[in-house]
């Protein structure tokens, strides 16, 4: 776990762009597969939270700031 921590800090000044865009995208294959494997029902909650997840990891990624 701290090694995990500690290589991110060794990549260039984007990876920590891609990292936090990654943890949208977890968010909302999590959902997905509880979705299709779990079968478990999703609510409107669970969905909004999803796109917004998604929303922000397409900000990280493609308005960089910097």
């Amino acid at each position: 776990m701290i090694a995990n921590g500690i290589i991110a800090t060794w990549q260039n000044a984007r990876f920590g762009s891609v990292y936090a865009a990654n943890g949208g995208i977890f968010i909302l294959l999590a959902k997905l597969w509880s979705l299709n494997v779990e079968d478990l029902k999703l609510d409107m909650y669970d969905v909004l939270g999803a796109i917004v997840a998604l929303i922000g990891a397409c900000i990280i990624l493609y308005f960089p700031g910097k």
